[in-house]
Order: structure tokens, then C-alpha cells, then sequence
């Protein structure tokens, strides 16, 4: 069980790190402009900038992935069904994001 739940926490540290720096170049360019991220990538999507879906990055991939990490360090009780639950946000975003 230590060993699920280091690698829970290693999991959960790259992915709270990641959302969180990925996120805040789309605040800062919510155009796309320095990354060549064009607005044509959301043409089919009910979005007109990037900025709707980098706060979804950081609140579901950073925040929540940082909060799911306290509780998963503090041992709090039922914190492996959140580690779960972060799962399951994880691949609820990734099969929305392409609707070709």
C-alpha cells in the first residue's frame, strides 16, 4: 500500500506542477498567440478563446490535483476514493477534449 500511495503522490505533485504552469501562459495569452495555439483549434468547440478551458486546466488538473495531494499526505480518511475521483476527472477531460 506505501508503494500506491508514493506513486499517488509523485502522480499527483506533476499533475497539481503542471496544471498550474500550463495554465497561467493562457491567462497571460488567452489568444494563443506565442505557442501557435490558433483559433481554429476551437472551431469546434462551444469556446472563442483559450481562457475558458486554462481555468479548467487549473482549477481540474492544478487545484484539485493539489487539494486531492493534502488530503492524500495527511492521511485524511477516504482519501484514496478522491485520488480515485481526480482519476476519473482526469479521463472525463481527456474524452471531451477531441469530439472529431
Amino acid at each position: 500500500m506505501r508503494i500506491v500511495r508514493a506513486a499517488a503522490i509523485a502522480a499527483l505533485v506533476f499533475l497539481g506542477l503542471s496544471g498550474i504552469v500550463g495554465a497561467i501562459p493562457v491567462f497571460l495569452h488567452p489568444a494563443g498567440e506565442p505557442w501557435a495555439m490558433l483559433q481554429a483549434l476551437l472551431q469546434y468547440s462551444p469556446f472563442y478563446s483559450h481562457l475558458i478551458p486554462g481555468i479548467i486546466l487549473l482549477v481540474a488538473n492544478g487545484l484539485l490535483s493539489f487539494w486531492v495531494l493534502w488530503l492524500t499526505l495527511r492521511k485524511r480518511r477516504g482519501y484514496g476514493w478522491w485520488v480515485t475521483a481526480q482519476g476519473c476527472v482526469l479521463s472525463g477531460c481527456s474524452s471531451l477534449r477531441c469530439r472529431c
